[in-house]
């Protein structure tokens, strides 16, 4: 039908346009790569802005990837994954909404399955476990855990201390 139609292309035209958003972002930090970096400043942009969900260093907490072996990514390849996270994903950093048949509805990623119950761990680090029954549905959200805009609070110089850090943690 034409409504359905009208649906994909606005739809697509959405992924092009964020992908179009994300790419330049990524091609405007660039420079971060080639700039000096301190990493004393970048630890504490750490602390501020990543670890509610990476722990570094006994600093943070651990929600999102284990980061200790960063530095052999290399660094472009890390500055990808901190500015287009939903680039690619592992299938265990994904969101997921977990709705229950009392209209809670539980966001996270799931830190653990049995055949009973399954276990949230939300943004703040705390984990909940519902039970199987009590679930209404489970949804991935098709993104990972990690948002994106981190832009809006780093710009590429604070970016190039950020990666100084990550660089210098063996």
């Amino acid at each position: 039908s034409s409504a359905a139609s009208d649906v994909y292309k606005r739809q697509a035209k959405l992924f092009i346009d964020r992908r179009a958003s994300r790419s330049a972002v990524v091609a405007h930090y660039q420079s971060s790569l080639t700039l000096k970096g301190n990493d004393q400043r970048g630890k504490e942009l750490f602390r501020e802005h990543c670890s509610t969900c990476h722990q570094l260093e006994g600093v943070g907490n651990e929600v999102g990837a284990e980061l200790k072996g960063i530095r052999q990514r290399g660094l472009a390849s890390v500055l990808l994954n901190i500015l287009d996270p939903n680039r690619e994903v592992k299938p265990e950093y994904l969101a997921y909404a977990v709705i229950t048949k009392d209209d809670r509805t539980l966001t996270g990623m799931i830190a653990a399955e049995t055949a009973n119950s399954i276990t949230v761990r939300q943004i703040d680090a705390t984990s909940v476990t519902i039970q199987r029954t009590a679930i209404r549905e489970v949804r991935s959200l098709g993104m990972s855990f990690m948002p994106e805009g981190l832009e809006f609070n780093i710009d590429p110089q604070a970016m190039a201390d950020l990666l100084a850090y990550l660089n210098s943690i063996n």
